[in-house]
């Protein structure tokens, strides 16, 4: 691989990167610490998070570490889908 080929490689990958980066994270929060965690990391990536949390499931603190929240119950996949559509 020529030096133009590997640089025209390397900017092609840094902007899929920056590409991805500015897409929402699409986070379906279930029980414990790992939702918070996955949002309070992506976040700090300046990256935006949209969540679906499920009542009496999700920690209540997760709201504080995302951009968008919807509770739904389980099985209602149109509401997951929606939500996601809409980040």
């Amino acid at each position: 691989m020529g030096d133009h080929e590997g640089q025209a490689h390397a900017s092609e990958a840094s902007a899929q990167r920056g590409e991805t980066e500015r897409r929402p994270l699409g986070l379906v929060a279930g029980s414990g610490q790992l939702p918070l965690e996955l949002a309070r990391a992506a976040r700090r990536r300046g990256q935006l998070v949209a969540a679906v949390a499920f009542p009496d499931t999700t920690e209540q603190g997760l709201a504080e570490c995302v951009d968008s929240l919807t509770w739904v119950r389980p099985g209602e996949v149109g509401a997951i889908l929606e939500t996601f559509a809409a980040a």
